[in-house]
């Protein structure tokens, strides 16, 4: 009857120490898990604050090239409409020597306007992609 007194006994401690060291290593798991999803939020969160930084200034940058190309924009108009103003000077005194040179180069002067608004629309588009993208490559690579 000692025995078996003392192999219940031991049975049950072996039991309760079994079931106090689970419990204790389950805290441990999920303090680490809770312990890592705190840091990846903290890194989401932060990711978040530099892409909408980011997204901020790219929407400032295109803002403002926006505004100089509006700038630049009224300014080719007014040159083609002095431009204009020229040829038709130019078409009233068709009897200069002079006349067809100067309306050659008039005609020139309006095409590189013209070639110079498309440009710009081009380069807005392009820097603005590509600044995006560097961007983008910049807060990932600070995220890691």
């Amino acid at each position: 009857m000692k025995d078996f007194f003392w192999c219940v006994v031991a049975a049950v401690s072996f039991l309760s120490g079994v079931f106090v060291t689970s419990n204790y290593y389950d805290l441990q798991i999920a303090d680490k898990e809770m312990a890592v999803l705190q840091r990846q939020t903290a890194e989401r969160k932060e990711f978040n604050e530099k892409l909408s930084k980011t997204t901020e200034e790219l929407q400032h940058a295109l803002a403002r090239a926006a505004e100089l190309a509006s700038t630049r924009g009224a300014d080719l108009e007014r040159l083609r409409n002095a431009n204009t103003r020229l040829q038709a000077r130019i078409k009233a005194y068709s009897a200069n020597p002079d006349a067809a040179a100067l309306s050659r180069c008039s005609e020139l002067l309006t095409e590189g306007a013209g070639l110079a608004a498309e440009g710009e629309g081009l380069l807005r588009k392009h820097s603005a992609e590509h600044d995006a993208l560097i961007h983008l490559q910049k807060t990932k690579s600070a995220v890691k």
